[in-house]
């Protein structure tokens, strides 16, 4: 019996032995690929998973984590958000993890675009470490805040954020601070200050130099941007190549190729296509197999090398594959895919495929729609919220001196009431009390001035802030009208380079014939006039009511071609709308000012301007 007992025990030793060594191996493994190798690290983590029961909280939060980042980096984002909500649960008793885990998500949420709920997350994550007065916490914190924001193009708004992150770790010798030095370079270079950029970099490369690791070679790519930048272009040569060969020793495939696109940028600067497009076309296909979330952005800068080139059949054949592979393998970042489809339209218009172009011209717009809606919902958001707090804040400060006030008057009648009575019996104490008295009014009045004084403060700020929300909507109506412009102007260029192309035909080709047939029907199709005038009316809604009000026997075509007045349009600019010459505008100029019986010192675009 007890020899059976032993051999039990020394069985279930073994068996946690070797369970343990699994374990060891398996973290090991995660540690050496996660940020090199997502596929390798993610089956890992998985493995690691099976054993959860008979791990640690702790452990089991962290390896949840870290199957969030695999699968970021794989671009599945979806199960990246599932793994990082499963890690905040396993971490509830575990806070400092919690929240690095809260940071972890934010990245991720990042990396879709999805800029206001990473912020949110990031907003946990900081008040996770603000509670523990972790300055470490906090310092990381502000540096990922400032990384959306640089994506979010708000550079000077990035710089804050990390002087704040650096400011409160400016006695630590931790080595995450020159994590939060680089994310201030890079915010420095895409604010467009090139040289604080360049110095920062050139303080940070040797010490990152002393581990080559995946940092190291990232801060040289973001160095030789800088340089090219400064038109240094010999010296960022040389720093891409070495990135381009480090980057694949580490066995970092997808950043590789990622600087052999930017080699081919340089050469691209320099008019040097011939060596550029080799670059690009191993960087394109390098990053197609990978299934990089950055393919989108090399194949529109590859498309705008092959339409300098003139290469129409090679651009087309891109177009294609991008089409193929987009929102089933890779994910689509909207600015690269509307720098895309600007370099695809011309390569279309040089293959003479002018539905294509039109098609894509009008996707393009949308695209610049919604970025453009989207960034404007955002800073009247931020604009709001701070108008908002500033008025509750100085609500609750005149509330404040209020009670304070109500406080001191039924100070004063208790006061008054035990004067009264004392003064009965104790006529000594009068000069006392009547001094005493006397002190109460004048603090009461300095009371009430300073309630006067804060109303007036408040009223001031709000003011302040009424006015800067005014200016905002005032630079998007700007910005609505330059856009409503440029997209008009291009599709009206687009249709006027067709006619044109049509007029040169020769009139007895039947096939030319039937080719203008159709090219007329997508034209009557497209209808981009109707467009043009249903934005136009999202910027300036009563713009015709008001200008029929005041002049009633106005037609429809009038008020279209008032319409174009109103956007500051030169004779020339609205002669291309239109679709007619300098001299017919100028005419129906003309007979617009006698319809509208204006005096001859007076300006037709002053009146419509003020409608």
């Amino acid at each position: 019996m007890k020899l059976s007992l032993s051999i039990i025990i020394v069985l279930f030793i073994s068996s946690l032995y070797a369970q343990t060594e699994k374990i060891e191996q398996l973290q090991k493994s995660i540690e050496q690929t996660l940020f090199v190798k997502p596929n390798e690290a993610k089956a890992s983590i998985e493995e690691l998973l099976k054993y959860k029961s008979s791990l640690p909280d702790s452990v089991v939060a962290l390896a949840y984590s870290q199957l969030g980042i695999s699968e970021s980096q794989l671009a599945h984002y979806e199960n990246a958000l599932a793994a990082f909500d499963k890690g905040v649960k396993a971490a509830e008793k575990h806070p400092k993890l919690k929240a690095n885990i809260f940071i972890n998500k934010g990245i991720s949420l990042r990396a879709q675009g999805n800029f206001e709920a990473s912020l949110k997350i990031l907003e946990q994550a900081m008040q996770i470490h603000s509670q523990r007065l972790d300055t470490m916490g906090i310092a990381t914190v502000y540096g990922e805040m400032a990384s959306n924001y640089n994506y979010m193009l708000m550079g000077e708004e990035a710089i804050i954020h990390l002087r704040k992150a650096l400011d409160l770790l400016k006695n630590s010798k931790d080595p995450k601070k020159h994590i939060i030095k680089q994310k201030l370079a890079n915010a420095y270079l895409n604010d467009g200050n090139y040289l604080f950029a360049k110095e920062l970099y050139e303080e940070l490369l040797p010490i990152f130099s002393e581990r080559k690791d995946n940092n190291y070679y990232y801060t040289l790519l973001n160095y030789a941007d800088c340089l090219m930048y400064l038109e240094d272009y010999k010296s960022a040569e040389s720093i891409l190549l070495e990135a381009a060969q480090g980057l694949r020793e580490i066995e970092n495939y997808e950043f590789a190729y990622y600087a052999k696109t930017k080699l081919g940028t340089l050469y691209k600067k320099r008019g040097q296509y011939k060596e550029a497009l080799p670059l690009y076309r191993e960087a394109y296909e390098g990053l197609k197999t990978q299934k990089s979330s950055r393919l989108m952005q090399v194949a529109a800068e590859y498309l705008e090398v092959l339409a300098e080139m003139e290469d129409p059949v090679m651009g087309l054949e891109i177009i294609n594959q991008v089409e193929e592979l987009k929102g089933e393998q890779i994910q689509i970042n909207a600015r690269d895919e509307a720098s895309f489809l600007k370099n695809a339209i011309r390569i279309y218009e040089q293959r003479t495929m002018y539905r294509s172009a039109l098609e894509a011209s009008k996707k393009r717009f949308i695209i610049h729609d919604s970025l453009e809606k989207a960034s404007n919902d955002f800073k009247i958001k931020e604009l709001q919220e701070a108008y908002q707090n500033e008025l509750q804040r100085e609500k609750n400060d005149v509330l404040k001196a209020n009670n304070e006030v109500l406080s001191l008057k039924n100070s004063k009648q208790r006061s008054t009431l035990i004067i009264s009575f004392v003064l009965l019996g104790l006529l000594v104490l009068f000069v006392f009390l009547l001094y005493r008295n006397n002190k109460i009014k004048e603090r009461f009045h300095q009371l009430e001035l300073r309630s006067f004084e804060n109303e007036k403060e408040s009223i001031r700020k709000q003011h302040q802030l009424e006015t800067a929300l005014a200016q905002e909507q005032q630079k998007q109506l700007e910005a609505k009208e330059r856009e409503i412009t440029a997209m008009s102007l291009e599709m009206a260029d687009l249709q006027n380079k067709i006619k044109g192309y049509i007029g040169h035909a020769v009139p007895e080709n039947s096939e030319v014939k039937q080719l203008e047939k159709k090219i007329q029907q997508a034209f009557r199709e497209t209808n981009y006039w109707e467009n043009f005038k249903k934005k136009f009316i999202e910027v300036h809604p009563n713009f015709g009511t008001h200008l029929l009000k005041k002049y009633p026997l106005l037609n429809k075509n009038d008020l279209s071609f008032c319409s174009l007045i109103k956007l500051n349009l030169s004779n020339k600019e609205i002669g291309t709308i239109l679709g007619i010459s300098h001299h017919s505008v100028i005419s129906k100029k003309y007979r617009l000012r006698k319809k509208l019986a204006l005096p001859d010192d007076v300006e037709l675009e002053q009146i419509i301007q003020q409608v």
